[in-house]
């Protein structure tokens, strides 16, 4: 056998393997986030939604809008089925409008730095509080927001 019928042989291995159907697992044991408020409420993880002061986020030569700002408790798939375990432990999410500068953006929250993961901002709470209050900064230039809790009627 030749190089070449090898990769052609190899290539028609990857593709029927491609084509059978194999799906890939669903993470299980891992802690995840969801998405959106949408998902948080639906998984039944949500625990608290936010309204900031201000929506829009300008420094020099940047700008970034503040979507969503919610609440939700450590979770995790159990199984291929899609079981949720729920876990005691909380944190918080902002998604922004736009995020493709989202590495560019630090925040501090209650005086504890903020993460970035899954393409959203995260931060660490012990506890769901009325108000919470952010700094969010690109080298420099500061914006403070004071973020509250929404209570719908």
């Amino acid at each position: 056998m030749n190089i070449r019928n090898i990769r052609i042989y190899i290539f028609f291995i990857v593709t029927y393997l491609h084509l059978s159907g194999c799906q890939s697992p669903i993470k299980t044991n891992v802690i995840l986030s969801s998405f959106d408020i949408k998902e948080s409420k639906a998984n039944g993880v949500f625990v608290a939604e936010y309204i900031p002061s201000t929506m829009k986020l300008n420094f020099k030569g940047q700008s970034f809008y503040i979507q969503q700002v919610w609440i939700e408790h450590y979770w995790l798939y159990l199984d291929q089925m899609k079981n949720i375990e729920t876990r005691k432990s909380i944190r918080g999410f902002i998604k922004l409008k736009n995020d493709e500068n989202i590495f560019d953006l630090n925040f501090i929250c209650n005086n504890k730095n903020g993460g970035i993961t899954g393409g959203k901002l995260f931060f660490e709470i012990s506890e769901p509080k009325d108000t919470l209050h952010f700094k969010f900064y690109i080298n420099n230039d500061t914006i403070p927001v004071i973020m509250c809790r929404f209570t719908s009627v």
